[in-house]
């Protein structure tokens, strides 16, 4: 009973965490290119414009008002809690506060208990855990900003990659096989639709999203990730489509498949090494 509690509690604080950083990181490398757009312009000889403020910080300071910068503090702060006790605004200027923060949390505890269900204690739930807190947080950037950063896509394929060296999840082979395959698909599929449509259509990020996906959970998973993705998000549109009942979305709106890529792998991860194996196998 003590590692179930443990987990959901360590999901909903590290949910927090995260939150921070889904909503601070994309500030973060807006600062970072308007700075390096500003040296270029000194190194050329013209006038530069530097960004306004300070670096953002992604830790250095607890949850906040993205409108007024107003500090929640106190009760305000409690994972889940705070936002319903805020009736999810802010009591200083009254803007609605983003609902990443307990999304993020309550997925990140659902997820954690549902580890140590299926994998019990152990390394490996840890190691799932990590995969799980990345994943989680790149949903929710992608959800909101419509971009999956390398900042975090990379280090997280690496790390699945060595990990695998080990054979945590699956043999290294499966590893290499996963990354590469699932890079090398989603990139053909871009490619490909770009032919025939001359659109864009899939964006870089999701090819090293998936690929990410791949360095840890091996090849053999990835039809079944990318058809819950776009089983979800065709239900997904299908049903915006009924309740706005004005034809739904527009062909051309762009839409963030990295939420659906993550939860297509979530779905995989949580269902515990059992299913895992059975699904390689």
């Amino acid at each position: 009973m003590i590692p179930l509690l443990g987990a959901v509690l360590c999901g909903l604080l590290l949910g927090q965490l995260l939150t921070l950083v889904a909503l601070r990181l994309p500030r973060r490398m807006q600062w970072d290119l308007e700075r390096d757009v500003a040296l270029a312009h000194e190194e050329l000889g013209r006038e530069p414009v530097p960004p306004v403020g300070e670096r953002p910080t992604l830790l250095r300071r607890g949850p906040e008002c993205l409108t007024c910068g107003t500090s929640l503090s106190g009760a305000g702060a409690v994972p889940v809690v705070g936002y319903l006790l805020r009736n999810g605004r802010c009591r200083a200027c009254g803007a609605t506060l983003p609902l990443t923060g307990p999304v993020v949390e309550l997925v990140l505890a659902g997820a954690f208990l549902a580890l140590v269900l299926q994998l019990g204690a152990t390394p490996t739930a840890l190691a799932a855990a990590v995969l799980v807190s990345m994943l989680v947080t790149l949903a929710a950037i992608d959800g909101r900003e419509r971009l999956l950063p390398d900042a975090l896509t990379l280090p997280g394929l690496w790390l699945g990659l060595v990990l695998n060296a080990f054979g945590l999840f699956v043999d290294p082979t499966s590893a290499i096989l996963g990354a590469a395959g699932g890079y090398g698909f989603l990139a053909g599929s871009q490619w490909l639709f770009g032919r025939l449509t001359g659109r864009e259509g899939i964006a870089a990020g999701d090819h090293k999203l998936l690929a990410m996906i791949g360095a840890w959970l091996g090849w053999q998973v990835l039809p079944a990730v990318l058809l819950l993705a776009l089983t979800s998000a065709a239900v997904l549109l299908v049903l915006t489509r009924i309740l706005r009942r004005t034809g739904g979305p527009d062909a051309r709106t762009e839409v963030a498949f990295g939420p659906y890529l993550v939860a297509g792998a979530l779905v995989l991860l949580c269902g515990g090494a059992k299913y895992l194996s059975a699904l390689i196998l």
